[in-house]
C-alpha cells in the first residue's frame, strides 16, 4: 500500500471483510466497497457508503475512519463536561470554559446534540457534528438504502 494512500482505513476494513468472507464461505458474503446510493429525496443528497456487506446473516453497512488520538464518539456537550466536572466535587470552571471554547458554537448551544470528537493533541482537536458525524452519515445512508430497497420491492410486486 502506498505511503500517501488516504483511505488506509477503508483498505484495511476491506481486507478484514474479505478474510471473514474466505473464512466463512457458507455465509455467502457479497462485499461492496465505496458504494454510491442515489437518493430520491431532495432533502437528502446521494450517499456514499464505505462498505456494504450482504450475506446470509443480513445486510451490514460500515462507515470507516482511520483516526488517531482519543476519540469521543456519540457524546453530548453535557457528557463531556461531566468528564471534567467530578460528580461530587465543585465544578472545574476553568476546564468547562476551555472545553466549551474548543467546541463549535452549534454544539455549545445544543447541549443534547451528539457529536464525535478526536483529540490528537491539545492543539489538534476536531469535532464532527451534523452530517460530518459518522453516526449521522450511517443513519442517512441507511435511510437511503431502506428507501431504495422499499422502492424496488414495491415496483417488483406490481
Amino acid at each position: 500500500m502506498p505511503e500517501n494512500y488516504t483511505n488506509r482505513g477503508e483498505y484495511r476494513t476491506y481486507k478484514l471483510l474479505k478474510e471473514l468472507s474466505d473464512k466463512y464461505p457458507e455465509d455467502d458474503f457479497h462485499i461492496f466497497a465505496n458504494l454510491y446510493l442515489e437518493s430520491d429525496d431532495d432533502r437528502d443528497p446521494n450517499r456514499q457508503v464505505d462498505h456494504l456487506v450482504v450475506c446470509r446473516k443480513g445486510i451490514f453497512m460500515f462507515e470507516t475512519k482511520y483516526w488517531t488520538g482519543q476519540v469521543y464518539h456519540n457524546v453530548t456537550r453535557d457528557q463531556l463536561i461531566s468528564l471534567v466536572n467530578p460528580a461530587k466535587g465543585q465544578p472545574n470552571k476553568a476546564a468547562i470554559k476551555l472545553l466549551t471554547s474548543l467546541l463549535p458554537d452549534k454544539v455549545t448551544r445544543e447541549n443534547q446534540e451528539s457529536f464525535t470528537m478526536t483529540i490528537k493533541s491539545p492543539e489538534n482537536i476536531e469535532v464532527y457534528n451534523g452530517t460530518s458525524n459518522p453516526i449521522t452519515q450511517v443513519q442517512l445512508s441507511g435511510l437511503t438504502l431502506n428507501r431504495l430497497i422499499d422502492k424496488k420491492i414495491t415496483t417488483s410486486w406490481y
